[in-house]
């Protein structure tokens, strides 16, 4: 009888999140090496937080997967308001649901992959593979509760953010493994979670780079469909931010510091997310038809969204960036435009905006700096965004490619038995 393997996903296919995919790839790539492989993943919500159509009202439904595997769905809560409140539902419920009822009582796995909501999903997990001596490799996107605390939702002094942390110190200690995104986890796991180096692996989320030429390459030449659709002058300086609206996006911070300029530029904004109005209302202070909107944004607008842009805006709120990577940056990278970023020395975000010389990099909280640097975008030779956009697109082919990424997730989920 093949090997067994559970995927715990809390975002998957056909949600378009990049970490879903992710688990997707590597549940594709076990079943075609002879693994059984079965993946648990709430019904769709994603990014607008409400279940998509198509799919029975049941605590659970399973369905095959093309690739070989199957695949369980829970009907866990939803967040469409994106609150604490309505998270904490959906982090507990997809827990429950897929760990003390799924992860305990169907027949062991031999090991399992879980990337889903930190902590409380995660402990469940952690606490039903500890009792059943299952080894868990645990994929780590973001910081918890040091991402609370860089979005001003927590207190890094009180009480309930040590008590967290001790709850993450925790699941690293139960886990076999930890697949973290950037450096600046394996230092805090390292020295704050007092884990040993040897536990974690730095492995960033990765993209369908292959898939994702293959569509850039098959635009017609000529005038963007996008840009046509929205009413945006080919000839136009157009900066495109494409992801998801959320707290730690920090684009607020790009509108309200361009009230009042005269940047000769448009915005688009792609996306969908619990910021999306407050974008809206900033963006209604602006000159008209400066700022464009596409949300919700089809899976099939993607290639085209990416290279209707002169240059790309990957801002991050505040710290964010110490407590996670976007991973937006890949897709912006592979579509051969600059980028202008907003982070703090020190991140990893920063650390690849330079290691790959794609574009600009800001402080944040310096509206004055983010100005400037706006300016340059929309002032550089043409020859020079080029020379940035291919040099970022070689960054992510090495980094953030699918070949690069994915077998060392599943020699790592394989060497864990």
């Amino acid at each position: 009888m093949s090997q067994f393997y559970l995927i715990v996903g809390a975002v998957y296919p056909p949600e378009p999140v990049i970490s879903g995919r992710n688990s997707a790839d590597l549940a594709a790539e076990l079943a075609r090496r002879g693994r059984q492989v079965r993946v648990v993943a709430p019904y769709p919500s994603r990014p607008l937080g409400r279940r998509y159509p198509g799919y029975p009202r049941r605590l659970y439904w399973s369905e095959p997967s093309p690739e070989g595997y199957s695949i369980t769905r829970c009907l866990a809560a939803t967040s469409p308001a994106a609150s604490l409140l309505s998270r904490l539902a959906e982090n507990l419920s997809f827990g429950l649901l897929s760990a003390c009822l799924l992860l305990w009582m169907r027949p062991k796995p031999c090991a399992v992959f879980a990337n889903t909501w930190p902590l409380f999903a995660q402990a469940l997990i952690c606490w039903v593979a500890r009792l059943r001596r299952i080894p868990l490799v645990l994929g780590v996107q973001d910081l918890y509760p040091e991402s609370l605390a860089a979005q001003g939702r927590l207190r890094p002094a009180s009480w309930l953010f040590h008590r967290l942390q001790a709850l993450d110190r925790w699941i690293a200690a139960n886990s076999h493994a930890l697949m973290v995104i950037a450096r600046s986890f394996e230092q805090v796991y390292r020295e704050q979670r007092r884990m040993p180096a040897s536990k974690s692996h730095r492995l960033p989320s990765w993209i369908d780079d292959r898939g994702l030429l293959a569509e850039l390459a098959a635009l017609p030449p000529g005038e963007n469909p996008v840009r046509r659709r929205l009413g945006i002058p080919s000839e136009a300086f157009l900066f495109v931010y494409a992801g998801n609206l959320g707290a730690a996006a920090g684009l607020e911070a790009v509108l309200e510091a361009l009230q009042g300029s005269s940047l000769p530029a448009h915005l688009l904004i792609a996306g969908a997310g619990p910021r999306l109005e407050v974008c809206r209302r900033l963006a209604g202070k602006l000159p008209p038809g400066m700022v464009h909107f596409l949300s919700p944004w089809l899976k099939e607008d993607t290639a085209a969204v990416l290279a209707s842009a002169n240059a790309f805006l990957l801002p991050t709120y505040g710290e964010q960036a110490f407590a996670s990577l976007p991973s937006k940056l890949a897709a912006y990278q592979l579509a051969a435009r600059p980028v202008l970023a907003i982070a703090s020395q020190g991140t990893d975000l920063a650390g690849a905006m330079e290691e790959s010389g794609c574009g600009w990099l800001v402080p944040p909280g310096s509206p004055e700096a983010l100005l400037s640097a706006l300016a340059q975008a929309c002032q550089a030779a043409p020859d020079e965004r080029a020379r940035r956009g291919a040099a970022g697109r070689e960054y992510a082919l090495a980094h953030f490619s699918r070949a690069a990424c994915l077998p060392r997730l599943v020699e790592l989920v394989e060497d864990c038995i």
